[in-house]
């Protein structure tokens, strides 16, 4: 059975931080809110399920409480040995993220000098406009250095921030294919799902931006995430990196026993319709004959084969019940061979993945969630 948690509910990771808990609720509520999804009940189940897993996440001993259910639901696959290309990658990408955090502090340092000294110049400037004029000169040389320096320092923080970028852009090369086996993915310095909506990137982007200001794997992760030709850029590396990532997921052994089935009683619905159409031909074909024969029969009923007229009417009759009982037969198998058939594709659609998903995260939501 597929396990599906809260965290699946709201798109993000387990280690989601409570700021990103809140601020994903936020917009998914704001999608799902009914007075934007009149006369939509997927839209109120979706809110439903929304709160529901919210009013667990948020809740830090629920949480807990939820993530040991998980825990004992998805026991940790066992760490493979990663490979020396791997590791080789880590390691790389270990050393740029290391830099470039040290040169995105030097960035924000220096940015903050540059603003002390331009105030201290705009300071000076001011003293210089509005002095009296035997200290007119003294001023006017003090703003002048002054603004010189303010200069030199924002020449130094436009420095530092093009090395910081260019250090982040190393970084982001040498980005970490996997950790402990496992790959690793811009989503993931976010905290999010890789299928997560637009709503939950944008309030992923906006809550850990807030959050980590000064960490260049966020900012990195933000630039491209929330630009689509970049985002796409990045689920393409994903795909190549993980031929599995985003692509068809294979049926399982019930799922194309289901489809078998609801193909072969499709095809027999289509097949007992065919036949139902020509009898109902039959019948009417049969009764339109009936009803001439009765009109001859009349027209006949004055002469030497009045008889032999009746006869025949009575044949035509005969004739057109039993053709139009035969319809009723086709119709009816028909009938019941199409409700087998939407049946069947019923138990095939509960049997996908995707109904199981929707139906244990249903589950989920309700049995999990408490007031």
């Amino acid at each position: 059975m597929t396990v599906v948690t809260h965290y699946d509910t709201l798109k993000i990771t387990r280690d989601a931080p409570p700021e990103l808990i809140q601020a994903v609720y936020k917009a998914l509520a704001q999608k799902y809110h009914p007075d934007k999804n009149l006369n939509n009940p997927e839209a109120v189940r979706m809110m439903q399920m929304v709160i529901a897993s919210y009013k667990v996440l948020a809740d830090d001993a629920k949480r807990k409480e939820h993530d040991a259910w998980v825990t004992k639901q998805l026991p940790p696959p066992p760490k493979r040995a990663l490979t020396p290309q791997e590791k080789a990658a880590e390691e790389k990408a270990a050393t740029f993220a290391e830099a470039a955090a040290k040169w995105t502090s030097w960035a924000v340092a220096t940015a903050a000098e540059a603003r002390t000294v331009r105030d201290k110049a705009m300071q000076a400037a001011a003293k210089a406009a509005n002095c009296p004029p035997s200290e007119k000169e003294k001023w006017e040389a003090w703003a002048k250095q002054s603004d010189a320096d303010a200069v030199e320092a924002e020449q130094k923080a436009a420095a530092a921030a093009a090395t910081a970028k260019q250090s982040t852009d190393e970084a982001t090369k040498h980005a970490v294919v996997s950790k402990d086996g496992v790959m690793v993915t811009l989503y993931d310095t976010l905290k999010i799902q890789r299928d997560a909506p637009p709503e939950v990137i944008g309030a992923a982007c906006r809550a850990m931006g807030q959050k980590f200001p000064n960490d260049p794997a966020v900012a990195n992760a933000i630039e491209h995430l929330s630009d689509a030709q970049k985002k796409s850029a990045h689920d393409a590396w994903i795909r190549e990196k993980d031929p599995t990532a985003g692509g068809p997921r294979k049926s399982t052994a019930e799922e194309i026993e289901a489809r078998t089935r609801a193909e072969k009683t499709s095809n027999e619905a289509k097949a007992l319709t065919a036949v139902a159409d020509q009898a109902e031909e039959k019948a009417h074909e049969a009764e339109r004959k009936y009803r001439e024969a009765v009109v001859t029969a009349k027209a006949k009923a004055t002469t030497k084969d009045a008889a032999a007229w009746k006869t025949w009417a009575e044949k035509a009759q005969k004739e057109a019940e039993q053709e139009r009982a035969r319809a009723k037969v086709a119709a009816q198998k028909a009938a019941d061979s199409r409700t087998r058939a939407e049946a069947a594709f019923r138990e095939l659609k509960s049997s996908s993945a995707a109904a199981e998903r929707d139906d244990a995260m249903w589950a989920s939501s309700t049995n999990m969630a408490t007031d």
